[in-house]
């Protein structure tokens, strides 16, 4: 799947790079809701499993859109949801508790259909770069089991939809699907020091304004 976002990617800005050039620069801002998913990790007592509440997004973004309705931008984003719970051979833990975290830097190639219009539907991708901060997880009674982070290329999907306001504002919604490789962490001492995959992806559905220049 990364493999074939990325040749996606290349594709749209090799064949952008070849036709005309024109409009504008524009940057935005965007926040909403992130649904990370569920996730595992091995420790010394045997593999976890954990849920997450419905956590944030929220972001920044800016970009050059041709006149051939391709948008290419970069962007920064933050993700941040608590745990859930916390099971262990599928029974539920008491007191479970953490976060997960990323903080992430992608390059997205986008298209606008209806580019002249003033309500203008969007597809696009990105590929980057993300920190995950998996932040203390635990339970009350081993409150230290992961406190951990590191950084993976990560992948999405993006579509939306954009709404003119002026000539140079407009508002969008957009759904967001977020993955990044398997990070690699290590378990605290208390459970083993165990060397562990631990997957994130995210759902996101959120809420942005852009400013033309």
């Amino acid at each position: 799947m990364l493999n074939r976002v990325l040749i996606w990617t290349i594709l749209v800005i090799s064949l952008s790079s070849s036709m005309a050039f024109a409009q504008s620069w524009y940057a935005g801002g965007f926040a909403g809701w992130n649904n990370t998913d569920d996730t595992d990790f091995l420790t010394g007592v045997g593999r976890i499993d954990t849920s997450f509440e419905g956590g944030t997004i929220f972001g920044f973004s800016g970009g050059y859109r041709l006149d051939n309705g391709v948008r290419l931008e970069g962007e920064v984003s933050w993700r941040d949801a608590d745990v859930d719970k916390h099971r262990l051979d599928g029974t539920g833990l008491d007191g479970s508790k953490g976060a997960a975290k990323s903080r992430s830097f992608m390059a997205n190639a986008l298209y606008d259909f209806n580019r002249d219009g003033k309500v203008r539907p969007y597809i696009g991708a990105g590929l980057g770069w993300t920190k995950i901060d998996y932040d203390r997880f635990g339970v009350d009674a081993v409150p230290n089991v992961l406190n951990d982070d590191n950084g993976v290329w990560a992948y999405q999907g993006l579509a939306g939809l954009s709404i003119g306001i002026g000539e140079r504002w407009e508002v969008f919604g957009e759904y967001r699907y977020f993955k990044a490789q398997d990070p690699e962490v290590k378990t605290s001492a208390e459970t083993g020091s165990v060397t562990t995959d631990i997957g994130y992806q995210s759902q996101d559905f959120l809420l942005g304004l852009r400013l033309s220049f």
